[in-house]
């Protein structure tokens, strides 16, 4: 538990999670560049506060297994539950303040199937960061304002919807923004081998992502959307390549409903 804020710094990596984590709501974690955390089975950090791990390209911060030999689903999550603080932008949407994952790592998560890095109604800014190698969806989108741009997601198996993103705005709202991310070769034994997407209300908008390699054991190898009048669902200049569904749209599937 963090109750008081707390700087993880390179000079003390690793650092090795032995209990999960819970960042207190008014309290900021900050990791800092080069930092690697390294976590014990089955445990997960969670954001109700404010989380800055901000990386470089040269120095990047790493979210990884304790295990001599990782693999898929060894540890838990990253969640931003909704109390976390929302990333803040200036007039040309550069980030200014608020939660941010940025030029980060996150393997070997996702146990149970679940996700490795989850957002429950929050707004957090993701990217830059490569998420790889997870049991369950590389991300877990639920509602709220997140935007996640320039990522690499990879290598993920979701034993339901959503192989590399899931995205559910039913009934919540909001609006989560994905531009200018690769997501190739995950899997998803639903619908969506790249992307999932349930936008019944509120936004969602799509715009040049690469969608590539992915595969389906339901619909929608690439990407899979159900949307419905009165939401919003935007889908522009991305790229959609190479997927494969065992059912229908092996690019991409999308179920319309206007009653």
């Amino acid at each position: 538990l963090t109750s008081a804020d707390a700087a993880w710094t390179v000079a003390k990596s690793p650092y090795v999670m032995v209990s999960s984590a819970l960042v207190a709501q008014g309290a900021t974690l900050a990791i800092g560049p080069g930092v690697t955390v390294r976590v014990n089975p089955g445990l997960s950090l969670q954001v109700n506060g404010t989380l800055l791990a901000r990386g470089n390209p040269g120095a990047p911060i790493r979210f990884t297994s304790s295990q001599a030999d990782p693999a898929p689903g060894d540890w838990g999550f990253i969640l931003f539950a909704d109390s976390s603080a929302d990333a803040r932008y200036d007039e040309a949407g550069n980030y200014l303040s608020g939660s941010v994952l940025e030029h980060c790592i996150i393997e070997f998560a996702g146990a149970g199937g679940g996700y490795a890095l989850g957002v429950d109604r929050a707004g957090p800014l993701v990217n830059h960061c490569t998420i790889r190698d997870t049991a369950g969806s590389g991300i877990q989108l639920r509602a709220g304002t997140a935007r996640v741009a320039n990522n690499i997601i990879s290598g993920t198996t979701a034993s339901g919807d959503g192989g590399g993103i899931y995205i559910n705005s039913t009934p919540l709202g909001g609006h989560i923004v994905l531009s200018a991310n690769a997501i190739t070769g995950n899997v998803a034994a639903g619908n969506g081998g790249g992307i999932y997407v349930d936008n019944l209300s509120g936004a969602t908008t799509l715009g040049k992502n690469i969608i590539t390699g992915n595969r389906a054991s339901g619909n929608g190898g690439g990407i899979y959307v159900s949307t419905s009048y009165g939401s919003v669902t935007s889908l522009a200049g991305n790229a959609i390549l190479g997927n494969a569904a065992s059912g229908d749209g092996g690019g991409g599937y999308i179920a319309a409903s206007f009653g």
